[in-house]
């Protein structure tokens, strides 16, 4: 029996399946709200260290919101997202994405979006010193796309909601999560 044929299971698969479980499994205990708490927390210490990684491969200082929207743009590709510049001025960046990383078993768990609002939201302030980051269309909501708006300024457009992300100081490192590669020999 040729077991390659039989079952076509990557680790991408694997791992997109085990999130979107631990997802369901999160919403069902604790409640959609609470859910997306916990991944927000998550998604902030990944987006930390992904900063950190595109800062030091960039060799340090801050980017500038076109040179943060690169960065997510570029970071998406690598982890098969599709997200792509829709409009970019000083006030706000709107991004669309076409493909979810996390594939079609986003749908329905909204709680997931909070690792783009927090991937966005934290390698943005990270570089430019604030952001608050509103999703208004999902492909967890069953939309066709997500359209990711990222305010670069306080107070601007805040009664649209959002989630929203202070920078620190860009130069100090901070420590790789497990998934990262920290306390890896």
């Amino acid at each position: 029996m040729d077991v390659d044929a039989v079952a076509a299971v990557t680790r991408e698969a694997f791992l997109r399946s085990l999130l979107t479980e631990l997802t369901e499994s999160l919403e069902y205990v604790v409640g959609a709200e609470e859910a997306a708490g916990h991944i927000g927390l998550a998604a902030q210490r990944v987006g930390d260290a992904i900063g950190d990684i595109y800062t030091r491969g960039l060799e340090g200082g801050r980017l500038d919101g076109e040179q943060a929207t690169a960065v997510l743009v570029d970071l998406y590709r690598r982890i098969e997202g599709d997200l792509h510049v829709v409009s970019a001025d000083e006030e706000r960046i709107v991004i669309g994405n076409n493909s979810c990383p996390f594939g079609q078993g986003i749908v329905g768990h909204r709680a997931l979006c909070t690792m783009t609002s927090g991937l966005v939201g934290t390698v943005t302030a990270q570089h430019t010193g604030y952001a608050r980051v509103d999703l208004p269309e999902t492909i967890a909501e069953s939309g066709l796309r997500c359209l990711i708006v990222v305010h670069l300024r306080p107070g601007r457009g805040a009664e649209a909601g959002g989630e929203e992300y202070f920078g620190g100081d860009p130069v100090a490192e901070a420590p790789l999560p497990p998934c990262l590669g920290a306390g890896r020999r």
